[in-house]
């Protein structure tokens, strides 16, 4: 194949902006870069395409800016010059899909306990400290405001989903 590929990466930079790198030993003969991405890492599709630099043995750095909130998988289509249908794939990555911390406060709390950042449809469970559910409802809405203040005190676990949170109510 025509180029020599060190390092092909990627990363989360914002919610919704997400950097491919990659870094090249040797490009001869290359055509460029079609950059594939797919969301269930199989069914792939041409996202991009990056021209090549030009004929070298020196190592050189590339570089794409992707806008996508959803975790995906991606991979490089090198394609070789002046050749039909001769390409070679890289490794395949994996960027996570933005993620926003869900917020409870305050903690402790004695009024009103205030849930942010809720994704949609979320699932929400309240247990105490000895194992029974105080709280079991969804939330359509981003922000829950849920009323404490005849609850004992003590320890609480909030589940939200998959994730799992402390409040202590006084």
């Amino acid at each position: 194949m025509p180029i020599t590929l060190l390092s092909f990466t990627g990363k989360r930079q914002d919610k919704n902006n997400i950097l491919l790198q990659w870094k090249i030993a040797t490009e001869i003969n290359n055509a460029g870069f079609e950059v594939e991405m797919a969301e269930n890492g199989q069914d792939f599709q041409k996202v991009a395409f990056v021209e090549v630099k030009g004929n070298s043995n020196q190592i050189k750095n590339y570089e794409l800016g992707i806008k996508n909130e959803k975790g995906c998988y991606f991979r490089l289509k090198q394609i070789e010059k002046d050749k039909n249908n001769v390409f070679a794939y890289s490794n395949v990555v994996f960027i996570d899909g933005f993620t926003q911390e869900i917020a409870l406060f305050p903690n402790p709390v004695s009024e009103y306990l205030t849930l942010e950042n809720l994704p949609q449809n979320a699932k929400i469970a309240i247990i105490d400290a000895l194992g029974r559910e105080k709280l079991n409802t969804s939330s359509a809405e981003t922000t829950l405001k849920i009323n404490v203040k005849n609850w004992q005190k003590g320890l609480y676990l909030v589940r939200i989903g998959k994730i799992t949170k402390k409040i202590i109510v006084e």
